[in-house]
């Protein structure tokens, strides 16, 4: 079993496992693991109307712009809890690339 993390919303720890927060019910998907610095490739499966999709893919961190009224900050040098009056835009991607097989994608009815 992963160890116990706290829900972002509510503060109750939670298995990072489990699809969401047990007490509050928010989703929280960690992807904290992901290391978009040195761009490791890893494999990406998306559920999509009954579909699942898989990938091999490099992550790739578009831009991040975080502004409010009165300041504005960028980057991750230090820590900062934003409030609502202030806006957080993140653009992340993943480019698909070949895996071994030479495959970019597979895809499945979803529960197959």
């Amino acid at each position: 079993m992963a160890k116990n993390k706290n829900c972002p919303n509510c503060g109750a720890p939670y298995d990072p496992l489990e699809p969401k927060c047990p007490y509050c019910g928010t989703i929280y998907y960690d992807m904290s693991a992901i290391d978009f610095d040195k761009r490791e490739p890893l494999y990406l499966q998306i559920r999509f109307n009954n579909t699942l999709i898989t990938q091999k893919v490099i992550p790739q961190m578009g831009w991040i712009e975080i502004s409010s009224g009165t300041n504005y900050g960028y980057g991750f040098s230090s820590y900062k809890a934003y409030k609502a009056s202030e806006s957080i835009d993140l653009n992340i991607g993943f480019r698909a690339i070949e895996d071994t097989n030479g495959t970019l994608m597979t895809i499945k009815k979803y529960g197959e």
